[in-house]
């Protein structure tokens, strides 16, 4: 079995850069491909639960392999069907763990990588109670200027929300003896620094070598002086001064509101990705109004 490592953090705020970076030790197992920029992620513990319910029913097992072997993430790291049906865990971290033990025993390596977002932090802790948190954290106005670029100027409420949610989320779990947080504008000023000590909390040694990322950047702009200046001045103190607020909000009025959220929703969407390769390989068009889910 390998060692299993999550990096954790909000949507943009460097968790694809950090991932590929540590997926380029020769050691760390992950699922990578150019269509998305080097690791893809996975919705096995997000979406599918929400969608088919609990494993150790026979239909919803059957409806759950159908559907991920038919993802981006399945179909890039080459496991069958047949393969996925020989699983005998009954839950989806179980399932998780089963796929990723047999992408890093088939790549020979000892670790495998998965990020995922701040809001499983506490589950993930407790359902791989042996992994690695690496958890990343970027300040709130080019985080939430990132998000604008890339889904839209009209919901900065909602990432702001979404930013603080998540840094919370990390922040109680900071001391924890499996966990090192990682700080994005570190890693622009010094990244070889960086992750010699990531490498040193994983216990993998540092190759020089990782840095050198081959995948495309996954920014929101392009252009120099673009993000600078994509927000306006009223934009901006208008963030600051919810930023503010929000910072004062207690932890638990977030779960609150998220709990009360969850309940109107009817289903967890999948993010827009998930099935691009498909897409791609039927010539199927991509619905505009599409975007990726927190």
């Amino acid at each position: 079995m390998a060692n299993p490592i999550f990096v954790i953090g909000n949507n943009r705020s460097g968790t694809h850069w950090l991932s590929n970076i540590l997926l380029n030790h020769p050691d760390i197992a992950g699922v990578q491909h150019e269509n998305h920029g080097g690791i893809i992620e996975t919705e096995i513990l997000m979406a599918f639960p929400k969608i088919f319910g609990l494993l150790d029913n026979l239909n919803s097992r059957i409806a759950l392999i159908e559907c991920f072997a038919a993802t981006d993430f399945a179909r890039v790291a080459g496991l069958t069907k047949e393969k996925l049906y020989s699983f005998s865990a009954k839950t989806y971290p179980g399932f998780l763990c089963e796929f990723m033990d047999c992408i890093a025993d088939h790549q020979g390596k000892g670790y495998w990588l998965q990020k995922f977002s701040p809001a499983v932090l506490p589950d993930l802790i407790r359902w791989f109670p042996e992994g690695r948190f690496v958890m990343i954290l970027r300040d709130v106005i080019p985080t939430v200027r990132s998000s604008m670029g890339r889904w839209g100027q009209g919901g900065w409420c909602r990432y702001l929300y979404g930013y603080h949610y998540g840094v919370r989320k990390i922040l109680v779990h900071r001391r924890h003896p499996s966990a090192i947080i990682v700080r994005y504008e570190r890693m622009k000023t010094d990244l070889e620094g960086t992750i010699q000590e990531v490498c040193r909390f994983l216990g993998v040694k540092f190759v020089p070598e990782m840095v050198k990322v081959a995948y495309r950047p996954n920014t929101s702009f392009s252009g120099s002086g673009s993000a600078e200046s994509f927000l306006t001045p009223g934009q901006l103190r208008s963030i600051r001064l919810v930023s503010g607020l929000l910072g004062m909000m207690p932890l638990a009025i977030f779960n609150l509101w998220n709990r009360v959220h969850r309940m109107a929703r009817a289903r967890h969407p999948f993010n827009s990705q998930t099935f691009s390769l498909l897409r791609r390989d039927y010539n199927l068009s991509v619905p505009g109004n599409q975007t990726k889910t927190d």
